[in-house]
Formats: C-alpha cells, structure tokens, sequence
C-alpha cells in the first residue's frame, strides 16, 4: 500500500490493526498528528478589509513591474509539496468536520430516525449521537452518549462507541445505555460484540452485557424482545437505587431530593413514564419510603 492510501485510510479509521501499528510508526504519522494538533488550536489571523483595499489600490497604481525569476527545479518540488499539503488539509478537514450529523433528546422525550443505510435508530431521554454522513457508506460508526436502540441493516460492521466500550455489529437488534457509572448492551437479534477495560465478549440474541462501577456482569438468560423504554416503562434488575432515581429525573422535568434514603441499596423492578405518582409509588415501597411532591421538587424520605 502507497504513502497515499494509507493517509487516506488512516483518516476514514479504516486501517487494520496491524496496518494502523506500522502507520504509526513511521513519520507520516508523527506529521500527520502534529498537524492535527495544530489544527485544533489554529485560529485565522484577523483581515482589515479597508486597509488590504487600500494597499491593493496602491500596488495597482505602481506601473514599475516586477522581474520574471525563474524557479529553480528545488523551489518548484517545494511548492508542489505545499500544495499537496494544502490538499491533505482541505481533505482532512472535510472529512472531520463536513457532513457531521448530530442528534439529542431532552428531558422525557425520545425520538427515532434512520441512518444513510437505512438502520433504524431510537433515542431514549437525555441522550446524544453522533455520525459522519459523508463517511457513512465506508465507515458506520457512531458517537453515543446515553441511551439507544438499534435496528441494524446488514452490511459492513457497524460501531457504536461510547466513553466505556465500543459495541460492533454486522446486522441485528441491540440496546445501548451508557450513563455515569452504568454501561449495558443488550442484544435481542443476531450477534453482537462488545470491548471494554482491554477484554471483548461476545452477545447473542437474549444476552446482557453490564458494568456497574467498574465492575463486569454477564447475562445469558433470555430476556424481553424489546427495551421496555421504548413502551414508556423504564425496568431494573439488581440495580443501586441512585441510578433508578437518575434515570426517573430523566423522563420527567423534576428536581430530586434523596439525602434522607440509601440510594446504594439494590432496586429490582420498574417505573412507568407516563404518570410522576405511579412511579414513585413503584420506587419507594419496597424500602418503604415516602415521598412528597411541591411543584417540580420531588423528596424521597424514609417513614418514621
């Protein structure tokens, strides 16, 4: 493979991993990192339009003209190299910053959409995503902060990374969550692969992949065959109580006060979205809490 095609390559993350070890040992990579070092901190000069027109009129005026020097063969190979460099950092911003497609959900709300390949996509509560149209038909790769689940169209593999793992796919049914402290990838279609701390596992259809503070919990049992969220219901299985309040603070617009309760203790079981009383109630008596309701302030206190 050609210096060319292995920037090209590189820059679309299509590189094996043996390809990318031996790119980025050699100095087209070190250049190539240092110009994307620079770029991110570049800023254009400020351009005084007045005074530019000025000198320009000025120049124009000047009827003396320049010697023609002709360009010794260096000189010519220097500005073809510039030129090529010029051209690497058009592509190189084009295919980072062009084409880059953004979804996000608010409080209570989630949204569906496809993708350029005809995926299907749905967006639970405070979530975001991320992907590069221009890419897409070579690179199926998304940026994921929350929660998703996916309906993949077959094709080349499709990723979904996240800040705790990257799940890779072909073509199937899976749900991402990734929240503070919690990451799960469910699959519920086809097969799924899932890295994360250095180890990759493999999920197929009815299988559950967790890390609850830090810690890694596999499940092969069968489970639903679909999110519940996605019919409004949010559900938990050995989950701390802290979560389930967060995840209650994202499908409705309150304002939580728990300090009074052990939001560590395990929660098994769920919460609908539809109705803020019925949810709470299905929250605290388990551990026998109460809760009271002024406005958006929602205080979860333990019975006395």
């Amino acid at each position: 493979m050609d210096k060319e095609e292995y920037i090209k390559k590189w820059l679309a993350h299509e590189l094996s991993e043996e390809e990318k070890q031996a790119f980025e040992q050699s100095p087209d990579f070190a250049a190539l990192k240092k110009l994307d070092n620079h770029l991110a901190t570049f800023k254009a000069p400020e351009f005084n339009f007045k005074e530019g027109l000025k000198d320009l009129k000025i120049r124009l005026k000047d009827k003396k003209r320049s010697k023609v020097v002709p360009l010794s063969p260096q000189r010519v190979g220097m500005r073809i190299a510039a030129g090529f460099i010029l051209l690497l950092i058009s592509s190189y911003l084009l295919i980072r910053f062009i084409g880059v497609k953004e979804f996000s959900t608010e409080t209570a709300q989630n949204i569906s959409f496809y993708l350029p390949d005809s995926s299907y996509v749905q967006l639970n509560a405070k979530s975001d995503i991320a992907y590069n149209s221009v890419l897409w038909g070579y690179n199926r790769s998304i940026q994921l902060n929350g929660e998703a689940f996916f309906k993949v169209q077959k094709g080349e593999k499709f990723e979904v990374h996240s800040k705790n793992g990257k799940v890779t796919v072909l073509g199937t049914e899976f749900n991402v969550a990734q929240r503070e402290g919690y990451f799960e990838v469910t699959c519920y279609e086809g097969t799924v692969s899932v890295t994360s701390q250095g180890k990759t596992d493999t999920l197929k259809a009815g299988n559950r992949y967790r890390i609850i503070n830090d810690q890694i919990l596999l499940s092969r049992k069968m489970l639903s065959k679909k999110p519940n969220w996605l019919s409004n219901e949010s559900t938990f299985e050995s989950i701390p109580l802290q979560m389930v309040l967060n995840e209650l603070s994202r499908q409705y617009p309150i304002q939580l006060n728990s300090k009074q309760v052990d939001t560590q203790v395990l929660y098994t079981g769920g919460f609908t979205h539809k109705n803020l009383e019925d949810a709470l109630k299905t929250i605290c008596q388990p551990f026998d809490y109460q809760y009271k309701i002024r406005g958006q302030v929602v205080t979860i206190y333990r019975a006395k």
